[in-house]
Formats: C-alpha cells, structure tokens, sequence
C-alpha cells in the first residue's frame, strides 16, 4: 500500500505539504500542487477514507503545551487559554514540556493522537520541528508566547521594545551607566533576543559599556552564582535586569550575599512580575505582559484558523510595558573606574 511518504518523496516536498494538497488548502503553489498530484497519479496512491473521517471527527478539545508550571505568568497563561476556549465549548489539555524538547515532542504526538481539535503550542527550541511534528495531522496550531511573528504557523508574539525602551529610558534618566543583564540560556526564554534590544536602546542612549556585565546562567544556583560575581567586581553595575522571572528569587539571594539591599545599593528591574514580586520591600520594577489577554488573543486566533478562515493576519501581537516601582533609584555611589 503506498504511504502518504512514499508520495512526498516522488514529489520532493514535504509531508505537511502533501497534507496541504489532499486537503486542498490554498497556501499550495499550484506548480508544487501539480508536482504532488502527478506523483499521487505515478504512484496510484489513494487516501484512507477512515483516517480522512477520523481527523474531521471532533472531540471539543484545545491542547496546550508550556515549557512549565511553576511560573506564574505560565499559570496566567493556563487559566486565560482555560476562560477563553470554556464559554466556546470546549476541555483544555495541558502538558508541561519541562524545558525539554524530547518531552515537548513527546506531547505533540500525544495530543496529536487525542485528536484534539487545535493546539497551542509555546515552542522551545525548532519552530521548524514543531511544524515537521503537526502539519501531516492538518490539526490547527498556534505558536504562543513568542518575540516575533513567524511564518510556518500561526502565532502570537509579545512585543518587548516599548517596554525595554521604557525601562532603558527610566535606568538612564536615574543615572544608570554600567547595567548588567543576566538571562537564561534556554532558547525559550527569549535572552538573546531581550538583550539585543536592552543593549541596542542602551547605544541609543549614548551607553555602549556594560557588555562585560551580561551573563547567561542555566538554573536557579547558576543564577546565584553570577550575581554575586558580578556584585564582587571593583566596578560592579549600578542596576541588573533578570531576563527570567522565576529566577529572580537567586538573584535576589545573591543581593543579599553580596551585603547589599535593593533600590538602595542596586537597582533591579525583572521580566515578569508577580504577586510576592509586588508585595517585597522595595516592590520590584517589572517588564510585563498580560498573559490572559495574549491567551485571549491566541485563542480567537486558533479559532480563526479551525475554521478555516485565513483571510485576517496570521499572527497578532501583544506589547510588554514596563512598571516602574521603588527597586529603581538613582545609583548611591559612583563605582570605581
């Protein structure tokens, strides 16, 4: 019996885009249609009546898979896509793919064979992969809590700038010069990206020092670690940017180690925010998005999509702002040159 691969392989394209072809979807280039239909004719290929019936069978159920569970912008992101899709008729799944993309592939099959009827997926390292995993399956997917639209699926994207401008403009307006940002090394957490645009407003601004400063750490005690070297230097930053949230509480640890306080000694400003991060003396700035309304977004999106309506954008966006509160002071005292 000849596979809906062996027909790809003929043609020279890939699965996702014979499904696009037996599905007459109209993303098809009508030269690559024809490419996949003399190979479906060559071959004498003939799709299987009882999978096309299963997969336009619907279960009322929307996947969702994060990187974790312990955030809590995450948990807001849950109950938004949960508040969202409910009123609609629809159970949510969700998997937690532990910042591990064998995990994360591992759901995708998962939810794949649940036959949900549409995924939201927050990707960890290959969008590319991610689509090679869902388009053969024609399930409706949405890329979520991404820095920027991307064309091989549907997404929605937070848009960081205007508040990375924001806060630059607060750090330098304060007297802020040598600024040290610290990040993740996971790709989903964005940290390259958040600090390509932190560092390109600093030149804005006339600051082109502090690159020295930057670190990149893998968990929570690389965290610490990085802080409180950063803090023992002879001429350590005046102000630090988390680029994590569920990291900050290391950092704070490292603050303290270091004998230092909060707004008095250094400025921090954190990705995220929080109900602890709000209730600390002093509350800690924060770059924030709001997850329940990029839930919402990401949701009306979805449902554009299972409906088979592509002629709006494919991708919306939602805008981080920046909160200023009392961990941003000027600096106390000019550090050693």
């Amino acid at each position: 019996m000849v596979t809906i691969r062996e027909v790809a392989e003929r043609a020279g394209v890939s699965l996702g885009t014979v499904s696009r072809v037996l599905n007459n979807h109209p993303s098809v280039r009508p030269a690559v249609r024809a490419k996949v239909n003399v190979a479906i004719q060559d071959l004498g290929y003939v799709p299987n009546p009882a999978a096309q019936s299963l997969r336009s069978a619907r279960t009322r159920t929307i996947g969702l898979i994060v990187p974790d569970l312990l955030s809590s912008m995450t948990v807001e992101l849950v109950r938004g896509v949960e508040d969202a899709v409910r009123p609609l008729g629809y159970a949510l799944l969700v998997a937690e793919s532990r910042f591990d993309p064998a995990h994360e592939a591992i759901h995708i099959t998962n939810l794949l064979d649940r036959r949900v009827d549409g995924l939201l997926i927050s990707p960890l390292e290959s969008v590319s992969a991610v689509e090679r995993a869902v388009t053969p399956s024609g399930i409706p997917t949405v890329l979520i809590q991404l820095r920027q639209p991307r064309r091989e699926l549907p997404s929605a994207f937070v848009d960081e700038g205007p508040a990375i401008r924001s806060a630059v403009a607060e750090l330098v307006a304060a007297g802020h010069r040598r600024v040290a940002f610290v990040h993740s090394a996971a790709r989903v957490a964005g940290g390259r990206h958040r600090r390509e645009l932190f560092r390109g407003t600093m030149a804005e601004h006339g600051i082109t020092e502090g690159d020295e400063l930057d670190g990149v750490f893998s968990d929570a005690e690389g965290c610490r670690r990085l802080v409180i070297e950063l803090l023992r230097r002879p001429n350590r930053p005046t102000a630090l940017v988390v680029g994590v949230h569920q990291f900050v509480p290391a950092a704070l640890r490292a603050i303290r180690e270091a004998g230092l306080e909060v707004g008095r000694d250094l400025s921090v400003i954190a990705f995220g925010d929080s109900e602890w991060a709000r209730s600390m003396s002093p509350a800690l700035s924060a770059i924030f998005v709001d997850q329940r309304e990029h839930a919402e977004g990401a949701v009306d999106l979805l449902m554009r999509v299972m409906s088979g309506d592509r002629s709006g954008p494919m991708s919306i966006r939602s805008e981080s702002v920046f909160i200023r509160r009392e961990s941003c002071q000027p600096p106390r005292v000019e550090v050693a040159a």
